[in-house]
């Protein structure tokens, strides 16, 4: 292989003279076979860099990263980027591996740090064709002892504190490799004058030579991704560990649309967190990959540590995280939805973990009596229109309302009417709990918010259910916390998406006893509404039957009494009236059978025989109890009287 002026090793890949690239005068031949069976698959891998054109520009991890962090029209990189530095460093170290120069010391029978204490070793002297490379390798083939991965790039990069050390720094790596770029045709070089100096710059040239970069980086997290670090090209590996190290990688990512993007920077953190020491040690793996890209990126993972262990949140949120896999895992499957957890950010993990699997609601429209209306009205406009969606696949009017309010007085079945209704019509069911949208990080709550519908979107038909909405969306004014309008915004903006395709089938549906408070904004995008009042005498009746179903009731309770006297009752009201008759009843029992044991010559038969009328509720047990809730709801102001005119 040749050198062009002194400076750079241009690499053409050549199909006629392709045999004579091995046994040019650099020395070779002189190598071990092992050596160069590494040597050959090294040069594979220079060869299979690009599949375009044969004649097309080659360039180094360092050329790579220095033109991914450079503007274009500009032509120089961020005054704010300090980590491109060690990154082109890390570059150096792993362009010397790639090629066979460098080799991590054998670990030997204990067990040693990948990047902590094994050396990096001179494995070839032999020239590589580049200034830059050549110089680093001098450097290492001088050392004794050998020195770490982590020394190394603080010796290039000059930032040690050994005086001794500072000789091993490259210079003007920046402008030497910017040099290389122009001799390639890739840059050319201005004057530009910034007031008190002049800079010479850099700008693009031959916009094609980074467009096709791009384009292989977005490719191998996206169309060419193998979900397996392992099976990837180690070149293009290190290309992407070494970019987010400089902290260029996103200026790969920015020509992507906003779906794209994200999936491209989530597989790009499944690689940073990766066990770089269990990698290096499985077959096959280039150590010095690992090892270096592990310390080029050691402020991220210095970073990463420091706020995993002072957020006071992060043990709740991994353990969000293992209840949202398993209600995942248990949610794939049913009704013919298959789940991906991998498709899934962290944030909507934290929402998952609310998600209830439509066969763990215990609740179906038998357990609610004396609504038969309003449960009727929701079966024909909210279950039918999802259930049948195929029906009238046409029509853009047959569809379920991406909102529905149920309010009414508290106690009256509003929360169960929503779980019955998810339950009939075979949705998932997100609980969605209001202050885990909160966070003290600025802009995470409209992460969360947005996570909310991007997960009901994955896992559709899907109610999303907010209890007392409105103590979160409640009417807007000027003393609401910017964060918190935001959020709303964000919400409310969310939300009016569903509106936009007809096969969406994700309802968001709330309840309230105080339907005054609503922003009007939320009034509107919860078209329909529904009011759950207080049941009349019939329909306590009924429910009071419904409720003593299963129960041990004696003859003499009487229904139709029960139901006239409990006016201005909820439905709650009545099952605590029922619950405390019972806690009575089993009272005197409790009583009446310390005394038998107590007495002289009662016998076991006849306690037998008058324990099961003893156990059942009476009409003065209920008659008792509803004496003591008739006083409570006194004394707290809620008892219902004939004049009084109800606000809800």
């Amino acid at each position: 292989m040749n050198r062009t002026d002194g400076l750079v090793r241009r690499a053409v890949r050549n199909r006629d003279n392709g045999a004579e690239g091995g046994t040019a005068g650099n020395g070779l031949n002189a190598n071990t076979p092992d050596d160069n069976q590494d040597m050959n698959q090294n040069n594979d891998h220079e060869d299979n860099i690009d599949d375009g054109d044969s004649k097309e520009t080659r360039l180094t991890l360092m050329e790579e990263v220095l033109l991914l962090g450079l503007k274009d029209k500009e032509g120089y990189t961020s005054f704010w980027n300090d980590c491109i530095s060690s990154g082109l460093r890390g570059c150096i170290l792993i362009e010397l591996g790639l090629r066979g120069r460098i080799m991590m010391e054998k670990s030997g029978m204990r067990r040693r740090g990948l990047c902590s204490s094994r050396k990096v070793i001179l494995k070839s002297d032999q020239p590589t064709g580049d200034v830059l490379l050549d110089e680093a390798l001098k450097h290492i083939k001088e050392t004794n002892p050998p020195e770490t991965v982590q020394s190394w790039i603080e010796y290039l990069s000059g930032e040690t504190w050994n005086p001794l050390k500072l000789r091993y720094q490259l210079k003007n790596v920046r402008e030497r490799l910017a040099k290389n770029l122009v001799e390639k045709g890739v840059l050319t070089t201005e004057k530009q004058n910034f007031l008190l100096f002049d800079m010479t710059t850099h700008p693009l040239s031959d916009n094609v030579v980074k467009c096709r970069l791009v384009r292989k980086i977005q490719d191998s997290v996206l169309s060419k991704w193998v979900n397996d670090p392992q099976r990837m090209d180690k070149r293009m590996l290190s290309l992407i560990f070494l970019a987010h190290a400089s902290d260029v990688i996103e200026n790969a990512f920015a020509p992507l649309n906003d779906d794209d993007y994200e999936v491209a920077m989530k597989r790009v953190r499944e690689l940073l967190d990766l066990d770089f020491e269990a990698e290096a040690a499985k077959p096959n793996a280039n150590e010095i990959i690992w090892a270096s890209s592990r310390n080029s990126g050691n402020e991220f993972h210095s970073v990463k540590w420091m706020m995993e262990h002072i957020d006071p949140t992060s043990k709740s949120k991994k353990k969000a995280k293992l209840r949202a896999e398993e209600q995942l895992k248990r949610l794939n499957g049913y009704g013919c939805l298959k789940i991906n957890p991998k498709e899934f950010n962290d944030y909507e993990f934290m929402i998952a973990s609310h998600i209830v699997v439509p066969s763990d609601i215990p609740l179906s429209w038998e357990d609610i009596a004396g609504l038969d209306n309003v449960i009727q009205k929701l079966r024909e406009s909210v279950v039918l229109p999802v259930r049948h969606r195929g029906l009238l696949s046409h029509s853009k009017l047959w569809q379920a309302p991406k909102g529905v309010r149920l309010h009414g007085p508290p106690g009256c079945g509003k929360t169960l009417i929503a779980k019955a209704t998810a339950k009939e019509a075979g949705m998932r069911f997100i609980n969605l709990d209001v202050p885990m949208l909160t966070d003290k990080w600025y802009g995470e709550s409209q992460k969360l918010a947005s996570a909310v519908f991007s997960l009901a979107l994955k896992i559709q038909p899907c109610i999303i259910f907010i209890d007392e909405i409105g103590s979160f969306l409640r009417s807007r004014n000027a003393n609401v916390y910017e964060a918190t309008a935001m959020m709303k915004t964000q919400f409310m903006m969310l939300w009016d998406g569903l509106s936009t395709n007809n096969n969406i089938a994700v309802i968001a549906m709330g309840t309230t006893n105080r339907p005054q408070d609503l922003d009007k904004a939320i009034i509107r995008r919860m078209p329909a509404q529904f009011h759950i009042g207080l049941l009349n005498t019939e329909q306590r009746s009924q429910l009071l039957k419904l409720i003593l179903e299963s129960e041990n009731v004696n003859s003499n309770v009487d229904y139709e009494r029960l139901s006239q006297v409990t006016k201005g009752f909820s439905g709650s009201d009545l099952r605590e009236m029922c619950r405390n008759a019972s806690v009575f009843r089993m009272r005197e029992f409790m009583r009446a059978t310390d005394r038998s044991r107590s007495g002289a010559g009662s016998e076991d038969s006849q306690r037998d025989n008058n324990s099961e009328l003893m156990v059942a509720l009476t009409m003065d047990d209920l008659m008792k109890s509803y004496d003591k809730m008739k006083e409570s709801k006194m004394h707290t102001g809620r008892l219902h009287f004939e004049n009084r005119i109800e606000l809800d």
